[in-house]
């Protein structure tokens, strides 16, 4: 089992002539990157016709938000929904699931105005045809990364819609959803020392009741208590230890559709 960390990656921000700002992507020097980087390159260029998704020009991509920021309510839901369409594109808008594997708040990219492109595609893998899920070494970022995948191996469509509320969760708190788990989850934790806490180490998921409660509690409190009710609801759905129990990508781009109305 292996865990790809971001260290690895350097991100800068760029001008191209008649194409405004770009992102140009640096890979450090490691031989096992090489895969990762073509794999990234050639889905990128694949799916790049889908507006939330991170156009590709040659070896560059777009800009990248570089200030921390507290985002108003109604841009970090829209924010949300566009990530979310994003997903949805990439599970139902080919001929075969593409699953990303490695949505987060990191491979989210920001535009002059807020816009959101997903990216990113070194981890992404499709479904071979009359599969249900793809079999693949377990990467990515902890916090991030379905309980069932981390045990078994396999990736399918609610591997991203667990990966997708990990980041809706981050989202709506400004906290690390690892360490949202844990605090969700105190009583689980009681024997931890902080060196574990803060080790790449999987931790198990809190109860959906007790996640409620804490989302609840640690909202960024910006907007209407409705839909800020129905937006930790939905997250927690999302993270749910079950991948039966989490609903698609396409309920969830509908279910924030509804959010942004509220």
């Amino acid at each position: 089992m292996s865990y790809f960390l971001t260290t690895t990656i350097d991100l800068f921000q760029g001008v191209l002539e008649n194409r405004g700002i770009v992102l140009i992507k640096k890979t450090n020097d490691h031989d096992e990157l090489v895969e990762y980087c073509i794999r990234g390159i050639a889905i990128a260029a694949y799916v790049s016709t889908n507006r939330s998704l991170v156009k590709l020009l040659g070896c560059c991509l777009e800009s990248k938000q570089g200030e921390k920021m507290i985002l108003p309510w109604r841009c970090r839901v829209r924010i949300a929904a566009q990530v979310a369409a994003a997903i949805v594109y990439l599970h139902i808008g080919k001929s075969r699931p593409l699953i990303h594997r490695h949505v987060k708040t990191g491979n989210v990219l920001l535009d002059d105005n807020l816009n959101a492109k997903l990216f990113d595609f070194g981890l992404s893998l499709e479904i071979p045809l009359g599969e249900t899920y793809v079999q693949a070494l377990v990467e990515g970022t902890i916090g991030f990364i379905a309980p069932e995948s981390v045990d078994t191996g396999k990736f399918n469509e609610k591997t991203d819609v667990f990966a997708f509320g990990a980041t809706f969760i981050e989202i709506l708190t400004g906290r690390e959803p690892h360490d949202v788990f844990i605090e969700a989850s105190r009583d689980l934790f009681q024997s931890l020392t902080p060196a574990a806490e803060s080790s790449l180490r999987p931790v198990p998921l809190p109860r959906r009741r007790d996640l409620l409660v804490f989302l609840k509690s640690n909202l960024i409190k910006d907007a209407k208590q409705n839909a800020l009710e129905a937006s930790a609801e939905l997250a927690a759905r999302c993270v749910d230890v079950l991948p039966e129990k989490r609903p698609t990508i396409e309920e969830v781009a509908k279910e924030l559709r509804h959010i942004q109305n509220m």
